[in-house]
């Protein structure tokens, strides 16, 4: 696309049909990759702008059409990413680039094609700093992602997705707290994939947001950090976060289990809810569940003794001890033995080898459960 052919390439768009114009998108697309905003101009005759806004303005009319709009997001894509190509930004989100973009992937005739391509371009301008992400959640971008996730179940769109809402939760003060919850309700999803993802990123804010506060704490001498970093603006984990995540350990998918197993890991970090988390692992062990959740799986019980022996090892010994003794975990344990489940057995005898104990019997206070 060279410089002198660019007016002609303008009134060509202005004049050209469908299959034209995504022809001038592919080779833009080719030849301007790999140039920044100057380059660009100068390809473009100056006139980078006024291509930008035909192509905004072609994508929001095209993808009502039910029409393949990927070229168009790629090219503007190549706008948006150009080195200081601040302007390109600016230009597409004062003219509605955003919920343009919204839009695509949540209506049913784009591809999936295209709406990657619309996932991947809204998480360009979400790095593009706070303002951008506030356009983001003010377009309604928390609630279009989480009807997506929920509704769509191709990994790398979900995954993006995912990533997407985690770095919404970040730098973002007036909307992290919503975005935080919206991926926690995603725990709650029906599709595996969406659970992955969603457990995963909360597991990747909740860590980092506990690492950042614990460096913000006094150390043994009294002083704090002289420059901590600033925790991610998310919501602290609650009992919320703990049921939800326990109730995924009931899935049989696999890979679920284990970003659930993670998570709860993560959630462990904060100290006050270490007693409400090591409570309701018990519950799920000892199968004490309310009538709704009786009859736990046998996989789900073993897994739950795993994870209990597992976290109380990583306590100090006054803590692990106490806890130990509040909760009656070693007879809970000793009592899954009783099971006719060789997989709750061998489980239960892993959790009291790390806990260093293979005995035991069920005291006065549980015999109430074994009737």
């Amino acid at each position: 696309m060279p410089s002198s052919s660019s007016s002609a390439v303008l009134r060509t768009w202005d004049s050209s049909s469908r299959g034209k114009r995504d022809h001038i998108l592919s080779e833009f697309i080719q030849t301007c990759s790999s140039l920044n905003a100057a380059q660009m101009e100068e390809a473009l005759d100056h006139s980078a702008s006024l291509f930008l806004a035909r192509i905004s303005s072609s994508l929001r009319m095209t993808y009502g059409l039910g029409k393949p709009v990927v070229l168009h997001i790629r090219a503007i894509h190549v706008f948006l990413s150009a080195e200081s190509g601040q302007r390109f930004l600016t230009e597409f989100v004062e003219v509605g680039g955003v919920p343009a973009l919204l839009g695509v992937f949540l209506t049913r005739k784009p591809s999936v094609t295209d709406k990657l391509a619309a996932i991947k371009l809204l998480s360009l301008i979400a790095r593009a700093g706070r303002h951008y992400k506030e356009v983001i959640c003010e377009s309604n971008g928390l609630e279009s992602l989480h009807e997506l996730m929920t509704s769509m179940a191709y990994e790398d769109l979900v995954r993006d997705s995912s990533e997407l809402l985690a770095s919404l939760c970040r730098s973002n003060p007036r909307y992290a707290a919503q975005a935080h919850l919206t991926l926690l309700s995603l725990l709650a999803s029906d599709l595996p994939t969406t659970q992955r993802y969603a457990a995963a990123s909360l597991r990747s804010l909740l860590s980092q947001h506990a690492a950042a506060a614990a460096v913000a704490l006094p150390d043994a001498a009294g002083c704090a950090s002289p420059s901590p970093p600033q925790p991610s603006t998310v919501l602290e984990p609650g009992d919320a976060h703990i049921d939800a995540a326990i109730r995924l350990l009931n899935t049989a998918n696999l890979q679920v289990q284990y970003e659930a197993e993670q998570l709860l890991n993560a959630i462990f970090a904060w100290p006050m809810l270490q007693l409400t988390l090591l409570s309701k692992l018990v519950e799920v062990v000892a199968d004490l569940s309310e009538k709704e959740m009786a009859q736990v799986p046998p996989r789900t019980r073993s897994i739950a003794a795993h994870l209990l022996a597992q976290l109380l090892t990583a306590l100090p010994t006054e803590a692990r001890s106490s806890y130990s003794e509040l909760l009656d975990v070693v007879p809970w344990l000793c009592f899954l033995l009783l099971s006719e489940k060789i997989e709750c057995q061998r489980s239960a005898i892993q959790a009291l080898q790390l806990l260093g104990c293979c005995s035991g019997s069920p005291p006065g206070g549980i015999e109430r459960h074994l009737r």
